[in-house]
């Protein structure tokens, strides 16, 4: 079992999503749609009492929240260094920068393929497990067109917050023009909106599309009650044949993990996105990848796959899709296998 020396906490400061699933005395921790049960993370780890019987360091908090504790990185890895231990950093937030703790493992949701660091691993989103609470259904090809599915947030709620989102893309496009910011790196609305615009305008697919103008994560958000919205997104996914998914406001979606655990396809609108595991899984065998420069071809894109597509390979697709997560991608077992590879390698390191 891997064992791990947990550093020292902030004061005020929580600790990290990892790290409250390992400890915390209750059956489940997270936000609305995102709660994770606890007890199968309770047996992954061990936490011992002095450093030297450790494989690893964690530190406690996650990195992006703490960005102005210097003094507290400099100790830290004056602390790894002096006990040769590298340090296991939790990573799970919009943060796209690179972690300058030394000797360190970074576990991240949100980060750019092309500048990937080598310590770096990308981690799936905590979300539920969605197959297994509502069934996974699959659905044979028919020959009226592909049914694009999409439920979330595209519109804003208020006149000012639009303005506000227009100076922002403005900016933005100016940064692109002086080559100081990448397309790629725009919000995930600007990408939805592109998406659902050229989508609703075609003939070469169909759609099935929920518009919100609220973010449904967060419950001081919603626009109605948990339930309903649930239901909702749940029937998009049931009446659709691929799950149009594009990343939010870091490099990354939960609802990509929320696809596949379902069974659905992902339409995948990639913006640089590196997903986990990409040296062992091949997405590509059963999703639809579209680079996001290639938005305005989405409808031939998507006419395409389809019309080349039998009914025993969309069959097949579905059931991999649902198989990658349950097998590698559900937190619980990406997590544990993980925890079991650090393990291996750190004995490896000690013998050497």
């Amino acid at each position: 079992m891997l064992k791990l020396f947990l550093y020292d906490r902030i004061q005020g400061q929580s600790d990290c999503k990892l790290l409250r699933l390992m400890l915390l005395d209750v059956e489940s921790d997270g936000k609305i749609f995102q709660k994770i049960k606890t007890a199968p993370f309770k047996k992954m780890v061990e936490f011992v009492s002095t450093v030297e019987e450790a494989h690893y360091i964690l530190m406690p908090n996650d990195y992006s929240y703490m960005l102005e504790q210097r003094n507290y990185f400099e100790q830290l890895d004056k602390f790894a260094a002096k006990y040769n231990k590298k340090v296991i950093v939790s990573n799970y937030t919009d943060y796209t920068e690179p972690v300058p703790i030394k000797n360190s493992i970074v576990l991240r949701t949100s980060s750019y393929r092309t500048s990937l660091q080598e310590n770096e691993i990308i981690v799936p989103a905590f979300i539920e497990d969605m197959g297994d609470d509502y069934g996974v259904t699959l659905k044979h090809k028919n020959e009226g067109g592909a049914v694009v599915g999409f439920a979330g947030m595209v519109a804003l709620s208020t006149k000012t917050l639009e303005i506000k989102y227009q100076i922002k893309i403005l900016i933005a496009k100016v940064r692109v023009i002086l080559g100081v910011k990448r397309k790629a790196e725009f919000q995930g609305l600007y990408f939805r909106r592109q998406a659902i615009n050229v989508l609703e305008g075609t003939s070469k697919c169909k759609t099935r599309f929920i518009i919100r103008n609220t973010f449904s994560g967060l419950e001081k958000t919603l626009s109605k009650d948990p339930e309903t919205l649930r239901s909702e997104y749940v029937s998009v996914f049931r009446d659709s044949d691929l799950g149009l998914v594009i990343r939010g406001n870091g490099n990354f979606s939960l609802r990509f993990f929320e696809t596949l655990s379902m069974g659905l396809i992902p339409l995948f609108i990639d913006t640089d996105t590196p997903l986990p595991l990409e040296e062992e899984i091949d997405y590509d065998s059963f999703m639809l990848r579209v680079d996001y420069a290639s938005m305005r071809d989405l409808p031939s894109i998507i006419k395409d796959f389809w019309d080349n597509l039998s009914d025993e390979k969309f069959v097949k697709m579905q059931k991999m899709a649902r198989e990658v997560y349950e097998t590698k991608l559900r937190p619980d077992v990406f997590y544990k296998n993980l925890f079991d590879l650090l393990e291996k390698k750190a004995e490896q390191e000690i013998t050497q």
